[in-house]
């Protein structure tokens, strides 16, 4: 299972924008990042609010949304150049940043993230279906990342955490 290293993410798909429109995506990506960050940060009172933790979630989800805009219904499959990356992420390890750095920064926040299991239609378009009445027509549809944030769970060997999508039924 490779891990999610968001640095690496970023470059490989902002490589793939045209030209002028890569300074473009880089700071939309990150801005992005932040207002999740933000958000969740002022919507978890009672819930962990380790920065880093919540800063590489915002990126999963920012990848996750990237690549399921990308292959939404009546659209092409992902071109062969585009990493698949999921449904369950792995943080960088301290293994990661001695390959990418001979003198790696170590912080302990950031050398103990939990990997983050993401519930989405991109890897689960089966869960289109209400829970209550069973609809699976076009009344039930998508809407929006979780407002919190990820929720911490117990794994079965460690810590973990989870985030998914809403499903909302109309009339």
């Amino acid at each position: 299972m490779s891990s999610f290293e968001p640095e690496s993410v970023i470059a490989q798909l902002k490589a793939l924008q045209p030209r002028a429109k890569q300074a473009q995506f880089e700071a939309d990506w990150k801005a992005k990042v932040e207002s999740h960050k933000s958000k969740w940060t002022m919507r978890r009172k009672t819930q962990s609010q380790v920065a880093p933790q919540l800063e590489w979630a915002a990126h999963v989800v920012e990848y996750v949304d990237r690549v399921w805009k990308l292959t939404e219904m009546g659209k092409v499959a992902l071109k062969p150049n585009i990493p698949i990356y999921g449904p369950r992420f792995m943080p960088p390890s301290y293994l990661h940043g001695a390959k990418r750095d001979t003198t790696p920064d170590i912080h302990v926040k950031t050398a103990y993230l939990k990997p983050l299991t993401i519930l989405h239609p991109f890897y689960y378009p089966e869960l289109r279906c209400c829970p209550k009445c069973g609809c699976t027509d076009k009344r039930a549809t998508w809407n929006g990342w979780n407002t919190t944030g990820y929720r911490e769970v117990h794994g079965i060997r460690a810590e973990e955490t989870a985030l998914g999508f809403q499903l909302k039924v109309l009339g």
